[in-house]
């Protein structure tokens, strides 16, 4: 996930000392790309490089029914980033949980609330 990727750039940037890194992701992608990675890694210098995928379409994209779903569907994606940074920020807590946060909803019935379950290296119900 983007998320997780930010998280391991994150933590790969932190240990080796850099103040900055290149970001090399498809344009289409990038700008929540840059989101996820400047709330994982504040004060380090996003340098955005964007690639363009061939069978994607530039110009006109809304009329390449491919080109106009992976659109709609990385817009979808970044304003739902975008809603959880944002809500994090504003209620103070850590807009990117841990590498093993999982949440274990049990049997899902009223009464059977969820629990958080934080688990080293293995998926909940594991």
């Amino acid at each position: 996930s983007t998320t997780g990727n930010a998280q391991e750039a994150a933590a790969w940037t932190r240990d080796n000392g850099y103040g900055s890194v290149i970001l090399v992701t498809a344009a289409y992608h990038m700008p929540r790309s840059k989101l996820e990675m400047a709330a994982a890694m504040p004060g380090v210098r996003l340098i955005p490089q964007p690639v363009f995928p061939e069978d994607l379409k530039t110009s006109n994209w809304w009329n390449d029914r491919l080109t106009a779903s992976v659109v709609l569907v990385e817009y979808t994606k970044y304003l739902f980033a975008w809603s959880r940074l944002a809500a994090s920020d504003a209620i103070g807590v850590s807009s990117t949980p841990g590498p093993a946060a999982q949440i274990d909803y049990g049997d899902a019935r009223p009464g059977n609330e969820p629990q958080a379950r934080w688990e080293a290296g293995k998926p909940a119900g594991s």
